[in-house]
């Protein structure tokens, strides 16, 4: 049975215990619904999962009441051998085992995750009932709001900092820099025949290339040294696409963060260098002109987290991870970077899910360089003479 008859064959008996779930009300019974596919991310472009929206009405007591879900399909690997190693960033079933170890249940104030109303195994992947999360704050959010996120997710990581420990479960994501070397070296080490392409050129136009290709080779010595540093757990992906912000019941800020699906330990830093340059590259709202205000913005935010949650040490190795990964994750390893090499599928099917083409990507791209280089220029700085 295809995920297509699966999900035609979901009806109001189906429904309705998740739905009472939801409603805090184990008397409703769910009257009608629909359901229509969402868009999502690469993932959901290449087939690794699918996004749904559920809504309808139930019955609970003498009145009606609307509800809405998200049901998220994680499709186990056809092919790819990573997306079943656990500790592969890629790994396709980590998200469901969050939701299910309630590694989720002490976020920090601020920081909140959809409620996950049931993990059901399917014979075609694991399925996740979620909250419908919305934003209240609109597109696009003001500096202020990405502050108030790098804050909030300061907390998440600073608790580590201050004595909490990492977890003891084998499925958290182990690393997200040595798979992105690997990902990337067929593109730097053919750096001379691909120099002259038109992708590559888009890129890293004029001079970048040649220091951009800099960073890579320093590689190991940037790998190392953020491996070295203090470890948290974190998101892992919390960019803008992935956060939405609310209020509480007593009216303070909360970003709510989904896609749980690489969370694990990494160097302290790294959390707001995605939020940063993740933001700026999948065009959520800010631009390449915004970076050097919506960085000092988040990393003033994600220190004052820090604190928030006990930490009192010094910023040095915090600059160190914060601008380490903005040199090299999100400079030479970048995702983006594959488009040079990858193929015509593989492309369209991406540039689908992105919306706009790969050329426009790397524009963008190219405008974030000389940000991204002089983060890579500053932790050297801050790692002093090789």
């Amino acid at each position: 049975m295809g995920l297509e008859t699966e999900l035609r064959a979901i009806d109001g008996a189906a429904l309705t215990p998740v739905v009472a779930q939801a409603l805090g009300d184990r008397s409703a019974v769910v009257q009608d619904w629909r359901g229509e596919p969402l868009a999502g991310g690469i993932g959901v472009a290449l087939g690794a999962n699918a996004l749904h929206r559920f809504a309808g009405t139930a019955r609970v007591g003498d009145g009606v009441r609307p509800w809405s879900l998200v049901l998220k399909v994680l499709r186990p690997p056809l092919a790819d051998a990573r997306e079943a190693d656990p500790t592969d960033p890629s790994y396709w079933k980590r998200e469901a085992l969050v939701y299910r170890s309630g590694l989720l249940d002490g976020l920090p104030d601020g920081l909140a995750a959809p409620r996950c109303y049931g993990v059901v195994e399917r014979a075609e992947g694991t399925w996740l009932w979620l909250e419908e999360v919305a934003d209240r704050v609109g597109a696009p959010w003001p500096l202020a709001t990405f502050g108030d996120a790098a804050r909030h997710l300061g907390r998440f990581n600073g608790a580590y900092l201050a004595g909490r420990p990492l977890p003891a479960v084998p499925w958290l994501s182990r690393s997200v820099l040595r798979p992105r070397i690997a990902a990337t070296a067929a593109l730097w080490e053919r750096y001379d025949d691909l120099r002259d392409r038109p992708l590559f050129r888009r890129g890293w136009p004029g001079g970048l290339a040649e220091r951009a290709r800099r960073v890579w080779a320093d590689r190991d010595r940037f790998a190392a040294a953020l491996e070295a540093l203090p470890r948290v757990l974190r998101h892992g992906d919390a960019d803008r696409r992935n956060l939405f912000a609310r209020r509480t019941a007593h009216g303070s800020p909360e970003t709510v963060a989904i896609d749980w699906a690489v969370v694990g330990p990494g160097p302290v830093g790294d959390e707001v260098a995605t939020l940063v340059a993740a933001s700026v590259l999948w065009a959520q709202g800010v631009g390449p002109a915004d970076l050097p205000e919506l960085s000092r913005t988040c990393f003033a935010g994600y220190l004052a987290g820090l604190r928030d949650a006990g930490w009192a040490g010094e910023e040095r190795p915090i600059r160190l991870g914060y601008a380490a990964t903005l040199g090299l994750r999100w400079g030479p390893l970048a995702g983006i970077t594959v488009a040079v090499t990858a193929d015509a599928d593989w492309r369209a099917r991406t540039e689908a899910a992105l919306g706009i083409s790969f050329e426009e990507m790397l524009d963008r791209y190219a405008r974030m360089q000389p940000f991204l280089l002089a983060q890579a220029d500053e932790a050297r700085r801050l790692l002093g003479p090789s």
